[in-house]
Formats: structure tokens, sequence, C-alpha cells
């Protein structure tokens, strides 16, 4: 699969990170997990390198999971 690199607002990226969170939970195809798993850990790593947290900020994350 080819790589595109997008640049996108930390709301966007919250979002899909909360999506993927809904999907790792929803989803028992071990195929289909394996590609949101992936996707999660690339995101989630440049969310945490690249936004500040808060307490408001780890309190939305923790209701996540």
């Amino acid at each position: 699969m080819n790589k595109i690199l997008v640049e996108v607002s930390v709301g966007e990226l919250f979002d899909k990170l909360s999506i993927l969170e809904i999907k790792k939970e929803k989803i028992k195809d071990n195929e289909k997990l394996k590609y949101i798993n992936d996707e999660y850990k690339i995101l989630k790593s440049e969310f945490d390198k690249n936004v500040k947290s808060d307490d408001r900020l780890d309190k939305l994350f923790n209701v996540l999971k």
C-alpha cells in the first residue's frame, strides 16, 4: 500500500483516533484489526509527538478506552 502524507488539524486527528478506538472494540476480523491497529499506532505516535496533552485531553482519551 502506498503511503500519503496529509496535513490535518488536531481535531481531525483526534476524531480519527476516536473512530479507530471504537473500531478496535467492535471489529472481530483479525485481518481488519491488523490494519486498524497499525493505523492507530502511527496516528497515536504522531499525536503524542505533536500535541501537548493536558488533563482535559487525557480524560477524553481515557473515556474512549
